[in-house]
């Protein structure tokens, strides 16, 4: 009997080691270094006195008028009037992760750090037209969007979440305190991520963005109770027949 606790102990021991998971961090994009897994359209950092930027860039690279709080580390990437900044003008920046591993992931969560500074007069001005984006496809399926920000009330208002991604932000307010989003991913095999900025063409059209982290738990592997080795098997063939004899010996003596 003992032994047979000692192995129901051990087997339920190794049950509860092989369902134990672990959270852990699958990618993780903080700008602090100039070293890019990701892809990025371009940078252009060289107007950034006059307001007109992108690219990665630190707080005290910035010009005076534009300050964010509650900043994560030391850089990030930030732009404002994209077709005003110097070498090369665009209306659309692209940042995007590929062919992210996700094979042995569950519970995938992404989340990320965003903000958005007072313009110099002290109102708002993204406009309509002015778009921050994250989408994902997972195994090539296509791009969905899971986030989106858009101007509140109009021309020159504030930025919000667009929560029904129908190009009006109706959920939480964007400030100059950098705020955590995150959204919950579908398991699969390979994912590929996707943070667009567009139309941010305008003076005072501004934006930050931080901290892309991408985590999950180990996917649980079919939990295999290790098969009892010969020694064991011969140890509780042993006592059983021990156990058998000493029964017929008590039977025959009438104990």
């Amino acid at each position: 009997m003992k032994l047979a606790k000692s192995l129901g102990g051990m087997a339920a021991a190794y049950l509860f080691l092989n369902t134990t998971t672990h959270a852990g961090i699958i990618l993780q994009e903080d700008f602090e270094d100039n070293i890019y897994p990701y892809q990025v359209t371009q940078e252009s950092l060289l107007d950034l006195s006059n307001n007109d930027y992108f690219g990665r860039v630190a707080q005290n690279q910035l010009p005076a008028n534009i300050n964010f709080v509650n900043v994560q580390g030391s850089h990030f990437f930030a732009v404002q009037d994209t077709d005003g900044a110097l070498p090369n003008a665009v209306d659309s920046v692209r940042l995007s992760w590929q062919n992210i591993d996700i094979s042995n992931w569950q519970n995938l969560m992404l989340s990320w750090f965003i903000a958005e500074d007072d313009s110099s007069d002290g109102q708002e001005d993204i406009d309509t037209s002015t778009l921050f984006e994250i989408s994902a496809q997972i195994d090539k399926g296509g791009f969905s969007s899971i986030f989106s920000v858009r101007s509140a009330d109009g021309t020159n208002s504030q930025p919000a979440v667009d929560t029904d991604f129908d190009g009006v932000g109706d959920g939480v307010e964007i400030t100059d305190a950098f705020q955590q989003f995150s959204y919950n991913l579908a398991v699969g095999q390979i994912l590929d991520i996707a943070v667009v900025f567009e139309n941010f063409d305008a003076g005072d059209e501004d934006f930050a963005f931080d901290q892309l982290t991408l985590s999950g738990d180990p996917r649980l592997s079919p939990v295999n109770v290790p098969e009892p080795s010969t020694n064991i098997l011969l140890a509780g063939a042993v006592f059983g027949m021990f156990s058998y004899r000493r029964l017929l010996k008590n039977r025959q003596y009438g104990r």
